[in-house]
């Protein structure tokens, strides 16, 4: 069994604490802000892992960019305006749904991805209009 290391409880800590799906770069940052001795080979080790391990996911993003999260009882959705992602909540009976749908087939992950126009940008080109 693997022991967490201070550094790596702390970095799993930040993406936990943060709502923002954050990116590599942006995930440094806050790290930085709350241990600046936290190298960035330490962090990309670590997060690497821990997605191999199934308790953070990536998220891919525009082109080569990912972005990671720690929380798995959702899915997302994409603003194609301002490029937002924002969890959403499906019901059990669309996941049943899902899985009916391809049975027989063994599902082992499941990842939605919704796109479309946020409420935000929505109410703002209504205003511009």
């Amino acid at each position: 069994m693997e022991r967490k290391t201070r550094q790596q409880q702390l970095i799993l800590q930040v993406l936990a604490d943060t709502k923002t799906h954050p990116t590599m770069q942006e995930l440094q940052a806050l790290i930085a802000k709350v241990d600046p001795s936290i190298g960035q080979a330490t962090i990309y080790r670590t997060i690497n892992r821990c997605v191999e391990k199934g308790l953070v996911k990536r998220i891919a993003d525009t082109g080569l960019i990912y972005r990671y999260d720690m929380n798995h009882d959702h899915y997302h959705f994409k603003c194609k305006n301002c490029g937002r992602i924002e969890d959403v909540y499906l019901s059990s009976e669309i996941l049943t749904s899902l899985s009916e749908a391809l049975a027989p087939k063994k599902i082992t992950q499941v990842d939605i991805m919704i796109y479309g126009i946020c409420q935000n940008c929505r109410e703002k080109n209504e205003k511009e209009m």
